[in-house]
């Protein structure tokens, strides 16, 4: 909680002072605002025109964020969910430390450890970006594997593939370990195949599709090859 009100005492100073640009807090408002107004994931590109934020990244994650729009409309409140998501990471690497180190001054350590690490405070004050929020859910999905709770797993998961197109590939390295680590084959083959798959349809298929084009990130790998 400390952590947290520093981290937005910081971001509202931020604001306050015009630091937060359109890329990307500007945009992520954008898209909850059009959301919220029934025009799902609507923003405006670089070139003036209204598209659906599908066409840069698929993270529908984004909706879910509509409601709180309504009950608090300013970009604070995204950035408040982003500074909270990434405090609450600390708790299942706590559980986690807990369990398997059997010392709570060891996973208190680790947990604070996790707090005090500059790229997450990096990331939390970083605008918006619906993948940041993955770091959490990724956290406790990694907790529930660990305690057999596949279900809870399964709706964290699901929640952090929303969260960016990439994300399923991490998810599916955890299916790897569910079925190698945790002895589950068809568990783990399932959790796998669809986080995989979920990585090369987003990418393939519906970024594509909503950008009438392949992904204008490609351009950022034409300098290696452009593969």
């Amino acid at each position: 909680t400390g952590w947290s009100v520093v981290l937005f005492v910081k971001a509202r100073a931020d604001f306050a002072y015009f630091l937060y640009l359109r890329f990307d807090l500007g945009n992520m408002t954008q898209a909850v605002w059009s959301t919220a107004h029934g025009r799902p994931l609507e923003m405006t590109n670089a070139l003036g025109e209204q598209v659906s934020r599908l066409s840069f990244h698929v993270d529908p994650i984004l909706v879910l964020l509509a409601p709180l729009w309504i009950v608090a409309p300013s970009p604070l409140t995204l950035v408040s969910v982003q500074i909270a998501a990434c405090a609450l990471g600390a708790l299942p690497i706590f559980w986690l430390g807990r369990r398997h180190l059997a010392s709570e001054k060891a996973a208190a350590l680790i947990a604070i450890a996790y707090l005090i690490y500059p790229w997450l405070a990096w990331n939390a004050l970083d605008a918006m970006h619906p993948v940041t929020l993955a770091i959490p859910l990724v956290l406790f999905a990694i907790w529930f594997l660990d305690s057999g709770r596949l279900w809870a797993f399964s709706a964290c998961a699901i929640l952090a593939l929303f969260c960016g197109e990439l994300v399923g590939v991490g998810i599916g390295v955890l299916g790897l370990l569910c079925w190698f680590a945790y002895k589950r084959r068809g568990a783990g083959l399932a959790i796998a195949a669809i986080a995989f798959t979920w990585s090369v349809v987003a990418v393939k298929v519906i970024v594509p599709y909503f950008a009438d084009g392949p992904s204008v990130y490609y351009a950022h790998f034409e300098s290696t090859g452009g593969s």
